[in-house]
């Protein structure tokens, strides 16, 4: 509409809970070739919701600082719903899948069912760069996986819009041939979006945070309160001990047939600490 005025949905506490902004977008400066506070489209032509987006976003929260950082499984949970997925590449079991094979086919898997898929760079400023050009501590979007002609490609974006990678299978990159250009509509420009092969994502990457869609049939809810005793959880407790049977506990049981079957959890809270 032309009312200047926006409403965005997010997802909190298992439930869609609206805010309403307006459209003026903060920007760093005041000339024509200023960037917006935060994100920006893929270019000035494209369309402006994503910091519309995140300015809502920031309203809930109460600014932008309280939005710097954070988790990207957590903010796509926020704004799509699905089921919030963290790797940390650091970690020994993440390492096996990736040496077995298996991190590759998930990631394929996820990306051709349509989840949504994000990235972190090694530690580090952002202020900073490796030689490479990727940013150090910074989130990437992931906006394709392929396997092609026999590589396994990523293509990322930095949502600065600016800043790319310049290693093997960036935009100079004499690894593109005509062929893999056409088949995956290569376009060299500085717009922040790049190629890379799996082995160097893995090199140059800490996290992969993913926001995974959950057939209903296997999505329940539970929606409660802790009240406020001396068993709730958070309270001193007068016989000074801290244990499990103090706590709130819930039994989950899997009428699944699997010998072993994985159940995922989220846990939200909301008040005070």
């Amino acid at each position: 509409n032309n009312a200047g005025v926006r409403c965005v949905n997010f997802h909190f506490m298992g439930k869609i809970v609206p805010v309403i902004v307006d459209t003026k977008i903060p920007f760093r400066g005041s000339s024509e070739s200023s960037n917006p506070y935060a994100c920006m489209p893929v270019n000035r032509d494209a369309q402006w919701w994503a910091p519309i987006v995140e300015k809502a976003y920031a309203k809930y929260y109460g600014s932008y600082q309280a939005i710097d950082g954070g988790n990207s499984h957590v903010a796509l949970y926020r704004m799509i719903g699905g089921f919030p997925i963290r790797y940390d590449m650091q970690d020994m079991k993440t390492k096996e899948m990736v040496q077995n094979g298996t991190m590759w086919k998930m990631l394929l898997k996820w990306y051709q069912e349509g989840n949504f898929l994000c990235t972190g760079s090694n530690a580090g400023s952002d202020t900073d760069t490796n030689p490479q050009g990727i940013v150090y501590g910074h989130a990437y979007t992931i906006l394709q996986v392929v396997e092609i002609f026999g590589n396994k490609l990523i293509q990322l974006r930095n949502p600065w819009g600016n800043g790319e990678w310049t290693g093997d299978w960036s935009d100079k990159s004499p690894k593109w041939t005509q062929k893999l250009k056409s088949a995956l509509n290569f376009q060299d420009e500085e717009d922040g979006i790049f190629w890379m092969c799996f082995n160097d994502f893995v090199n140059n990457y800490r996290s992969i945070y993913a926001s995974i869609n959950i057939d209903n049939k296997y999505h329940y809810t539970l929606d409660g309160v802790f009240n406020p005793d001396e068993n709730d959880g958070a309270s001193p407790f007068s016989n000074g001990e801290t244990d499990a049977t103090h706590l709130v506990q819930y039994v989950i049981r899997s009428k699944s047939t699997d010998m072993q079957p994985t159940l995922y959890g989220i846990l939200e809270k909301t008040g005070g600490s």
